[in-house]
């Protein structure tokens, strides 16, 4: 069975959205100052910023960005 929440951490920067909250970051900004997740290709972002507003560490893929709309 496939993880339904396979989204853990920055890819790029091989950050763990677990490694962030224990920064102590209070914005995406702030993470990627401290812990650079963020910085590369921003992908991420949407899943730090919802790490950072819940405290949760796993998340579903967003599919839909509205990128390409």
């Amino acid at each position: 069975m496939m993880d339904p929440t396979p989204v853990r951490r920055c890819v790029c920067m091989n950050v763990r959205f677990d490694e962030v909250l224990e920064s102590g970051a209070e914005s995406v900004e702030e993470a990627g100052e401290l812990t650079g997740a963020g910085t590369k290709c921003g992908s991420c972002r949407p899943y730090l910023a919802a790490c950072l507003r819940t405290g949760e560490t796993a998340f579903a893929i967003i599919w839909d960005t509205g990128e390409f709309d």
